[in-house]
């Protein structure tokens, strides 16, 4: 299967801004990028575009879905670098003693992809782990959508994942405005499947999304943009803020057509690889940012995204690479992994989240 590169400079923003919003290390807080948690958004939309895409492609061509092959694939890609993750961090609870129960707490829910309702109504401990809470929202979005994709009929698709949307949106303004805490909001499921779906409906439906060089240039100026302004928990950013992130990152993604001028930029090969180790840069940000300002105080921060982009380096290619290989065996029919031809017109890379 071939890379559309531009797709992984995607991810290289959505980590990097992430990256930057923990800097300089205080674990989960606001750093050098304010309104750097936009980048979970940004890989919410390209998840739901990338597995809705393959998934139809599927089940367009077959009828169906193999759903033991898919589940199968995203564990092989997943796991197991989140597995050493696990590991590592429960080892230095251990020799830290003081946190091995924080430590073996925050372990449990993010091993059974709970971190996000366990943030979401406790202000419990969440040592070194509290960032898997995106992969669990992820992974609640990979145990309902298959079978969902089933029940519909292909000409309603569009139609259904719309109702959907606004179901989301509806739900979490009634939320809100029933007091629910933004930590709530923030980390439900039911309450951030907008973004998910939003990369779902720009699958199913490309054509309402502009795919020009100027629309994809304004969108990635208001993904920027709010990446140094927007604030998480404000009333704006909760209610609808989120939203015109996730469909600014839908036009970003659309407007990354035909190798324009902009898909170039993002295929830049060190941006492109950035993407490719985006996972695991994800994974062992937090730990690296965490454990090593605690441990020398002071540390530059250049220092600490370098260290994080080595154990993200590590963690691919000791990790990752060889059980994609074993993924592989289980590729989806050509047909079936090809992007919608409306926005690319050639096939990509399984999703990396």
């Amino acid at each position: 299967m071939k890379f559309d590169p531009s797709l992984d400079g995607v991810r290289a923003l959505a980590v990097m801004a992430v990256l930057f919003f923990h800097l300089p290390g205080a674990s989960l807080g606001v750093g050098l990028l304010p309104g750097g948690w936009i980048g979970v958004d940004l890989f919410f939309v390209l998840s739901g575009f990338l597995i809705t895409s393959i998934l139809t492609g599927e089940l367009d061509m077959t009828g169906t879905i193999r759903l033991k092959r898919f589940y199968l694939r995203r564990a092989l890609r997943l796991m197991p670098a989140f597995a050493a993750l696990l590991l590592v961090v429960t080892a230095l609870g251990a020799l830290s003693k003081s946190h091995l129960q924080d430590a073996l707490q925050a372990g449990f829910f993010a091993a059974t992809y709970t971190m996000n309702w366990y943030r979401a109504f406790s202000d419990g401990p969440v040592w070194l782990l509290g960032h898997s809470w995106s992969l669990a929202i992820e992974e609640q979005f990979y145990l309902v959508w298959p079978g969902a994709l089933l029940l519909v009929k292909a000409r309603q698709r569009a139609r259904v994942i719309a109702l959907l949307l606004i179901a989301v949106i509806a739900w979490r303004s009634w939320l809100l405005l029933h007091g629910a805490s933004p930590d709530r909001i923030y980390y439900g499921f039911d309450t951030r499947a907008d973004a998910l779906l939003i990369g779902c409906l720009l699958a199913v439906c490309p054509a309402i999304f502009p795919r020009s060089l100027l629309a994809g240039t304004i969108a990635l100026a208001i993904i920027v943009l709010a990446a140094f302004v927007a604030v998480r928990v404000s009333p704006f950013t909760q209610f609808v803020g989120m939203t015109l992130i996730a469909v600014a990152a839908a036009v970003l993604i659309a407007g990354l057509h035909g190798g324009n001028a902009l898909a170039r930029v993002f295929a830049w090969p060190p941006f492109a690889f950035t993407g490719r180790i985006s996972y695991g840069l994800y994974l062992w940000h937090l730990p690296v940012l965490d454990v090593l300002s605690a441990k020398f105080p002071g540390v530059p921060g250049v220092a600490l995204i370098a260290l994080s982009y080595l154990a993200a380096v590590l963690s691919f290619f000791a990790i990752e690479r060889p059980f994609l290989k074993l993924k592989d065996r289980w590729e989806s029919p050509r047909k079936a992994v090809q992007m919608a031809p409306a926005i690319q017109g050639t096939p990509i890379q399984g999703p990396q989240y």
